[in-house]
């Protein structure tokens, strides 16, 4: 870029510069469609004046991986409208609480820089955590398309494996573990286990009443090491069926997946309190719990637990556990 003064259009001005990074910035809105880090529709929303992003407002000219993606596969912003959904997957926001709670749970590190210039290694998680829905979602990201029981639970199992069996030692490496918490943490989003333990507690409580809270609802492995449920409960259990091409053409294909023997994603999701399946349909009420509790807020703690769980058997509970610098990953 040489120097000299540029005139830009912006949205509510016509704007001169000789400042080529406020250049790059407003390039980059109008070129690109990136969005500013702290605005509501960026994926994470960061506070202002908290990054050396080229889109935050701190006068540096970093560009991170998802925005160098999105520069360098311009057609990949058709979907963007994506982003402010609340079907695919627990909205990103909630990723995020749910990681961050969990670190604080197991009294992991959740932010810091050290003497060296190395993050922790959790920030890597939630690029992943984040990636996942934001590039993912075309992928086997959000357990979804479980038509039955068969494969839940080997599928399951096989995520957990990956979570606490490969190494953590560069940037990417955390940001693959990221993006398998978030599967994780879809499980209890889209498969329907959060409601078919409701019905196995009412049956051995013998009540029509739920008064077991969010919090006690067991991870799914421990559920699944209770015989009665194994053989009585887990054949019911399911995710719902997704398509791309559903998503794209804005049609909810209700048919189709009835076709295929599935509930569709959207009719079974749990991922906010305005989901279809937040309500309870067994017993006709909107908020199930002895508090009102949805059933969003029960596979949010369920999710919330099982990640407590994987950082503890990875070994990272009240540890300040570093990642080595990995630069690829940031550019």
């Amino acid at each position: 870029m040489t120097l000299g003064t540029y005139n830009c259009i912006t949205r509510n001005s016509f704007l001169t510069t000789n400042n080529p990074t406020l250049l790059s910035h407003e390039l980059a809105h109008g070129t690109f469609n990136l969005r500013h880090t702290f605005s509501d529709k960026a994926k994470p929303q960061l506070p202002q004046g908290t990054t050396t992003n080229l889109m935050d407002y701190t006068n540096n000219t970093e560009l991170w991986k998802y925005q160098w993606d999105l520069i360098h596969d311009p057609e990949s912003m058709l979907f963007s409208f994506l982003q402010d959904e609340s079907e695919g997957a627990f909205k990103i926001g909630v990723h995020i609480d749910i990681l961050k709670e969990a670190l604080q749970q197991s009294l992991t590190k959740i932010n810091g820089i050290d003497g060296n210039g190395s993050t922790y290694i959790n920030n890597s998680f939630i690029t992943g955590v984040v990636n996942a829905d934001v590039f993912g979602f075309a992928a086997d990201y959000h357990f979804d398309n479980r038509c039955n029981s068969e494969y839940i639970y080997t599928d399951y199992q096989a995520i957990i494996q990956k979570l606490i069996s490969n190494p953590l030692e560069t940037m990417s490496d955390g940001e693959s573990f990221g993006t398998r918490l978030h599967n994780l943490m879809d499980f209890y989003a889209h498969t329907n286990y959060i409601e078919v333990y409701l019905e196995f507690w009412k049956q051995q409580n013998n009540t029509s009443d739920i008064t077991i809270l969010p919090e006690d609802i067991p991870i799914f492995e421990d559920a699944y090491k209770d015989a009665i449920f194994k053989e009585q409960f887990y054949p019911e259990m399911h995710s719902g069926a997704f398509s791309m091409l559903w998503m794209l053409s804005k049609k909810a294909d209700y048919e189709k997946a009835r076709l295929i023997g599935c509930e569709h994603h959207d009719q079974l999701n749990k991922d906010t309190d305005n989901s279809v399946k937040a309500n309870y349909e067994g017993n006709g009420n909107t908020n199930v719990g002895p508090d009102n509790q949805t059933l969003f807020e029960y596979a949010k703690t369920t999710a919330i637990k099982a990640t407590v769980n994987i950082l503890i058997k990875k070994g990272l509970e009240n540890s300040n556990v570093i990642i080595k610098p990995d630069e690829k990953s940031h550019k």
